[in-house]
């Protein structure tokens, strides 16, 4: 018998002999959750690849790496200034951190990470407050009426803009809030490609907890 034939066969007995011992285990023991026989480095990848994205702000090319690419409903440019500076605001506040390598679980491969980002919340709270402020400042600077009110005696549109853009440069100034938000991202593989299922908690926070 050549060589190579003889070790091609103790090979392959070493592997059947590692094969039903690893049985014999998961049999032993089915409670245990199920480990990764190599580190799942794609998959990680693709988290890291996603995050990255995310904290460019680029919430629509997100959604290639969630699974059947759903929309997050983010495609569309703020309707107002004072939208556009929270939004902006919160982009710039994006940051993640993995916690470990991926690993697997009773439901598939997943990976630990912790979100940071503005609590979009804490900067709209008083916001009403906020703008009534300035815009009772605007009535007390204004030389006429009419450049406060409209011919119908309403606040005009864009003096009322104003002074909502006022109270956000204040609010994200004095009540902007960061705040982390540690969840599990769960994986799977299609077609030889990775993707993100999107959970609530995933969706809670890069949503900034609206």
């Amino acid at each position: 018998m050549k060589l190579s034939r003889f070790f091609s066969g103790l090979f392959l007995y070493i592997a059947l002999g590692l094969m039903l011992v690893a049985l014999f285990v998961a049999m032993a023991e089915p409670g245990t959750s199920p480990t990764l026989l190599s580190p799942a480095h794609e998959a990680q990848a693709l988290v890291t690849e996603a995050m990255d994205t995310l904290c460019r702000g680029d919430f629509s090319a997100v959604e290639q790496y969630l699974l059947d690419n759903p929309s997050l409903g983010v495609d569309r440019e703020p309707e107002d200034a004072a939208g556009a500076l929270i939004w902006e605001a919160f982009v710039r506040s994006l940051s993640y951190q993995l916690s470990g390598d991926c690993y697997a679980t009773d439901t598939g491969v997943v990976q630990d990470i912790t979100l940071t980002y503005l609590d979009i919340p804490s900067v709209t709270e008083n916001l009403s407050q906020r703008s009534e402020k300035y815009l009772a400042q605007m009535q007390e600077e204004a030389d006429h009426i009419s450049e406060i009110y409209d011919d119908s005696g309403n606040f005009r549109s864009d003096v009322v803009l104003k002074a909502l853009c006022f109270a956000v440069q204040e609010a994200l100034q004095e009540d902007g809030k960061l705040t982390s938000s540690t969840f599990t991202l769960q994986l799977v593989k299609r077609e030889g490609q990775w993707y993100i299922i999107p959970s609530s908690d995933f969706i809670h926070a890069i949503s900034g907890g609206m």
